[in-house]
């Protein structure tokens, strides 16, 4: 069939493959929970269209689609077998450098098992009995590496103990980068050479690891490994106590994928012999996974660091590390590979979906993506809608992940030296403070005495409470077009109502949930109607300006915030009527808001459960006191109003605050549309609370088809003047 279309043969494979999958691009909209879905379930595509002179009168169109993630990908394979993940840094968070653990748990809900807290206790207690000598050794840890430019030239100046040298290097800088932004480099620069000056003045650093983001190259001035050499020798001239040669080339090993196996024979010889070196490489080569033990030197001063056999070999005792970058694929340079921006989408969609960056971070971020990629300048953003991505929560996670990591290269082995030296890149400093380590993971003791340097803090930090914001909006957006999506189909069937019931029933339950553990009893399909707060509490703010545009917020420091409480969704009015307060707890509904972790978002409370609490109310005024029973709509008429009477008079229960008068008139309209839609001849909108002590006057359309009454409640009570009102009404 696919023949007949005249299409290449490869993409006659990849449509057979998606038709024969089920993938299937174009599909009518289904009414269903689904709208709820994350990107983790539904990927993202994009569409690529080239106008050119040579293309006659066509346009080329090509779509790009990623329907899978790592995340969804893995839950496919969980829900067919068993899988066992082990790894020592995959609850930290950040999706960007782990699986999202939070949402692997809420899809797998019962068959994702973590160990229990006994067992994470027992193998921290045998951590601890493992490295009990750790105490006989001492860690120093510095932060090295200058904040400004002008910093940086001082402190070249002051290790040299020459500001006619450090001038000089500047200055060959400049010639050899000629017109271009040269402060990084210089300041890379500087880091390194004051790692090396600390690598000689400490005589007992046998085996240091310089770890980097780029090899240095020979005539390459972005790092010059000539231009390395020829001031590591200064130092060298300048300090004879070393016990180093005075050859830099013989102590120097650039440990890169050349020849890596032959190169890292040598090192480990040289340093097994007690020789001392200074190794040099970068994360992706040596970070993770490769061992540097060597066999311990004669005469070598060790610390066994448990009761444990001696091991034959032991560990380099030094490191420097510099800031990972390339953590974030960057769209910064010219001719960016499609890999690249795909990747940067992904990696942006991530970022959106962890909260780190709000709803419109993610799309001033993706425009920038976009026009960097087909040359265009991106438009100007707000600066309150800008964040950079290496300032977000998921970011630093990361980076705490490859420094715990690369810290992991010095811990291989139960022999130590009585002094491991560990140097970091003072813009670490601020990631490490902003991370809390998961409770259940067991970090190493060099990673807690370099954190233990940062001076971390113990409360929420800003950029995890904004974390915690972004998550919380990106969830209320969500459900705001699932809410809307459903409404405006207006195709409804016996499943979709039945379930749009149980929504009903499920906010009337629990507008709140206590706990994680409360959590886990909520039907899997509506987990995702509720937002975290960082902390229990029985409100939050929000801003809604338009219908599917929602911001969390967690304190008040947006002035022009609505707050979300019990008091605003009016149900503390509600309960001090008696019969609704009986109601309410005949059925099992929530009748206050305890301290909770969890809540609805601002659409659940405002477009469902307000809703809900009028329809609930209502019906139990009209059945149990004026004695008329309501009925559903009709599957063609569901949704348009609330119920109807036997004599088919419609009825449409509403939540109007004190500008009643002024909501009626906005609706008016609307409901006109409405009556039109499934000719209704009589509609009476009901107004269930007053909000102040006021005259009962009810609002008569000219032809007596739209009756609008302002309360059915005032003071405490049901209003005996809106019961005989509705009751002559609907004799009429």
């Amino acid at each position: 069939m696919l023949n007949h279309f005249n299409i290449d043969n490869k993409y006659i494979d990849l449509l057979t493959t998606k038709i024969i999958t089920g993938e299937l691009v174009y599909q009518s909209p289904q009414k269903n929970i689904n709208t709820l879905a994350s990107f983790y379930e539904n990927g993202f595509s994009y569409y690529d269209i080239i106008d050119k002179e040579d293309h006659d009168n066509a346009s080329k169109i090509q779509m790009l689609e990623f329907n899978r993630t790592p995340e969804s990908f893995l839950i496919d394979i969980c829900s067919k077998a068993m899988v066992i993940g082990i790894s020592a840094t995959a609850s930290i968070k950040s999706n960007i450098a782990n699986y999202d653990i939070d949402y692997l748990k809420h899809s797998l809900q019962n068959s994702f098992v973590s160990l229990e807290d006994k067992e994470i206790i027992a193998l921290k207690e045998a951590y601890q009995q493992s490295t009990k000598g750790y105490k006989d050794l001492s860690i120093k840890t510095h932060f090295i590496g200058s904040k400004s430019f002008e910093d940086a030239q001082k402190k070249l100046a002051e290790i040299l103990d020459d500001k006619e040298s450090a001038n000089g290097f500047w200055n060959w800088l400049e010639n050899e980068r000629f017109d271009q932004d040269n402060e990084f480099v210089f300041k890379r620069y500087v880091k390194i050479l004051t790692a090396w000056k600390y690598f000689v003045d400490n005589s007992d650093c046998h085996g240091f690891l310089c770890l980097l983001n780029k090899f240095p190259k020979r005539k390459d001035a972005e790092l010059d490994l000539d231009k390395l050499h020829e001031y590591f020798q200064l130092f060298l001239e300048g300090n004879k106590d070393t016990g180093l040669s005075n050859n830099v080339s013989e102590i120097i090993f650039v440990l890169s994928s050349d020849d890596f196996d032959s190169q890292k024979e040598r090192l480990l010889k040289d340093l097994a012999n007690g020789k001392r070196r200074f190794i040099i490489s970068t994360y992706p080569t040596i970070g993770t996974g490769q061992n540097l033990q060597f066999k311990i030197p004669e005469n070598a001063e060790i610390v066994c660091t448990n009761d444990w056999r001696k091991n034959q070999f032991m560990d380099i005792n030094a490191i420097y590390l510099d800031k990972p970058t390339h953590l974030i694929t960057s769209l910064s340079y010219s001719n960016i590979s499609q890999f690249d921006f795909v990747k940067h989408i992904f990696q942006l969609e991530f970022l959106r979906e962890s909260g780190a960056i709000s709803r419109n971070e993610f799309k001033n971020k993706l425009n920038q993506a976009f026009c960097t990629f087909v040359g265009e300048q991106p438009k100007k953003t707000r600066k309150q809608d800008y964040t950079s991505l290496y300032q977000t929560s998921a970011y630093s996670g990361f980076l705490n992940k490859v420094i715990i990591q690369a810290l992991g290269r010095m811990c291989r082995t139960n022999i130590k030296s009585p002094n491991i030296h560990i140097l970091a890149d003072i813009d670490i400093k601020e990631h490490l403070k902003s991370v809390r380590l998961p409770e259940d993971m067991i970090s190493i003791h060099e990673y807690n005495a370099l954190v233990q340097e940062a001076s971390p803090t113990t409360d929420l930090s800003e950029d995890e409470l904004r974390g915690i914001e972004n998550i919380a909006s990106e969830i209320s957006c969500r459900t705001a077009k699932f809410i809307s999506k459903n409404l405006e189909y207006g195709n409804w069937e016996d499943t979709s109502i039945r379930r749009w019931q149980e929504l009903r029933q499920q906010v009337l339950k629990k507008p709140t949930v206590i706990d994680e553990l409360q959590l886990q009893g909520v039907s899997q399909e509506w987990r995702s109607i509720y937002l975290q707060l960082p902390e229990p509490n029985r409100f939050y703010y929000y801003n809604r300006d338009n219908d599917h545009d929602v911001q969390v917020f967690f304190s008040d420091k947006q002035r022009s915030a609505y707050k979300l409480d019990e008091e605003n969704v009016r149900l503390s009015e509600l309960m001090k009527i008696s019969s609704f307060h009986d109601l309410f707890i005949e059925n099992g509904w929530a009748t206050s808001f305890p301290e909770s972790k969890y809540m609805l978002t601002p659409p659940m409370f405002n477009d469902i459960y307000k809703g809900a609490l009028g329809e609930v109310c209502g019906k139990c005024v009209f059945e149990k006191i004026l004695n008329t029973p309501l009925h559903e709509l009709d599957i063609n008429e569901f949704e348009v109003f609330d119920f109807k009477t036997d004599n088919n008079v419609y009825i449409d229960f509403k939540f109007w605050g004190k500008n009643f008068t002024r909501d009626a008139d906005e609706q008016l309209d609307k409901i006109r549309n409405k009556m039109h839609e499934i000719k209704a001849e009589k509609v009476l909108i009901i107004n269930i609370l007053s909000t102040e002590d006021r005259k009962f006057q009810p609002r008569i359309q000219q032809d007596r088809s739209i009756i609008e009454i302002p309360h059915l409640c005032i003071n405490d009570d049901i209003d005996p003047q809106a019961i005989n009102f509705i009751l002559e009404e609907l004799n009429k």
